[in-house]
């Protein structure tokens, strides 16, 4: 379908480019590759709003790389490598024709790509669990060591996206543009279903330790790689939904697109702006479409953490103050119980562990030399909380300025006391609760609600 779409597409005039975007607006969706998805991520970011907020883990599975005790055939690695090779400078053209904005040519190295991609054995699962011909094609990919069945998953993946780009800028009606999202989401999925890149996932949020194996390396690597392309495509498809105001897919959609972005951010720790206004553009428009379809919790949800990250990134007191209206509209409905999420740090854990709050704590020492240059900050700790409701194994998430505060915060994390929790008639530890220490000056002027800057 998508390729007829492309061919069609490629053989209109301008006059009648402009003509079909105006005639085919209005589309009626597909039915979406939303059912490739094992893990409703909708609980994953908004925990409070569902009864049993409960993310099985258990079906994330390992990278299915070489796993099986058959070996793919010499033919099939020679076909596999041609298939590779056309599919690398297939991309490596749409690169460089991005420069020149050459949005035709584009698309059609994208509709040759798709063919390359249906008619190869790159998305196979029986050859993926055969193919052992991997050390031949070992490469540095930016920055990244990859094989190469990886690096072809990926370009795939990313060169459908590519061609989104390219359609929009010429005019393809919606349907098509969206066939293209669809199909880059279909791969990239297929990635993460089947090259480890969920078993990554489940690992953070057990805190389990990543095996430092060969294939686990290369799996790591083609999920960082897809990461970014996924969170994008999701972005895309959840502002078409939004417009259709498709509450239910667009809340699952969405709520994969800020996940992806949070484990972009876990995986380079660095805490990007631009991250942080595309978790904003969805969080916003899904308080909107949720209380245009009164689905208050969500509503009240998304009003919040887009007044938080707003402030965090200093948009206009006024737009602020619009959303702080949303906000009082639906404070009667903010949820049965508190998540861990954040402005800097988003939500990609389902544990209710971040709202714990201690019922002792030792105010932290302030470090004499940023006390004489009057610094302020604050420190993002993690801990355990041990059946007694004593403190264990603290480390720093995100400090502000970084390092400055860290050593005393985590010297007053250790003294803190809290409730032991009980399940089941019996205390039980609890596992990555977060707190936040703030360092800062008393002076003229601060009310008790000043935090330092950086620290909203």
């Amino acid at each position: 379908m998508i390729n007829k779409t492309l061919n069609k597409h490629l053989r209109l005039s301008p006059f009648f480019l402009i003509f079909l975007l105006v005639l085919t607006f209005n589309f009626e969706a597909s039915a979406n590759s939303y059912n490739s998805l094992s893990v409703d991520f909708g609980k994953v970011q908004f925990p409070g709003c569902f009864e049993n907020s409960d993310v099985n883990t258990d079906d994330y599975s390992s990278d299915k790389f070489g796993t099986s005790a058959k070996t793919s055939t010499k033919d099939e690695n020679k076909k596999l490598r041609k298939n590779l090779n056309t599919l690398g400078k297939n991309h490596a053209k749409i690169l460089d024709l991005i420069k020149t904005e050459d949005h035709l040519k584009i698309l059609e190295l994208v509709n040759k790509s798709i063919d390359v991609i249906n008619s190869s054995k790159i998305f196979d699962l029986d050859f993926l669990t055969r193919f052992k011909d991997n050390e031949r094609a070992a490469m540095s990919f930016e920055g990244l060591n990859i094989d190469g069945l990886s690096a072809g998953q990926y370009a795939a993946s990313v060169i459908p996206f590519l061609g989104y780009e390219s359609a929009v800028k010429t005019g393809m009606d919606l349907k098509g543009q969206r066939e293209l999202l669809d199909l880059s989401f279909k791969y990239s999925r297929w990635i993460f279903l089947n090259r480890g890149c969920s078993h990554y996932l489940k690992n953070y949020l057990n805190k389990e330790e990543a095996s430092e194996g060969r294939i686990r390396i290369n799996a790591r690597s083609v999920c960082r790689l897809v990461n970014p392309v996924e969170a994008s495509v999701a972005g895309k498809l959840f502002l078409m939904d939004y417009e259709m105001s498709n509450f239910n897919d667009a809340l699952l959609i969405g709520s994969l697109s800020l996940t992806d972005l949070t484990y972009r951010r876990l995986n380079r720790n660095k805490n990007r702006i631009s991250d942080q206004i595309s978790r904003l553009n969805i969080l916003i428009r899904l308080a909107d479409l949720s209380e245009r379809t009164q689905n208050f919790c969500f509503a009240y949800k998304g009003y919040e953490r887009s007044v938080s990250l707003a402030k965090l990134i200093n948009l206009k007191p006024e737009i602020i103050k619009s959303w702080e209206d949303g906000m009082l509209r639906t404070s009667s409905f903010q949820g049965n119980k508190e998540d861990s999420w954040s402005p800097r740090y988003g939500n990609l854990t389902n544990s209710s562990s971040g709202g714990y709050v201690p019922i002792f704590q030792v105010p932290p020492v302030y470090p004499r030399r940023a006390l004489e240059r009057e610094i302020e900050g604050c420190v993002m700790l993690q801990f355990t909380v041990t059946k007694a409701g004593s403190t264990r194994d603290p480390e720093v998430l995100w400090s502000q300025p970084s390092g400055i505060f860290d050593k005393q915060a985590m010297r007053s994390a250790l003294k803190y006391k809290y409730k032991p929790q009980i399940r089941d008639g019996q205390a039980v530890e609890v596992p990555r609760v977060k707190t936040i220490v703030v360092f800062k000056i008393e002076s003229p002027g601060k009310d008790m609600y000043y935090t330092p800057p950086g620290c909203d």
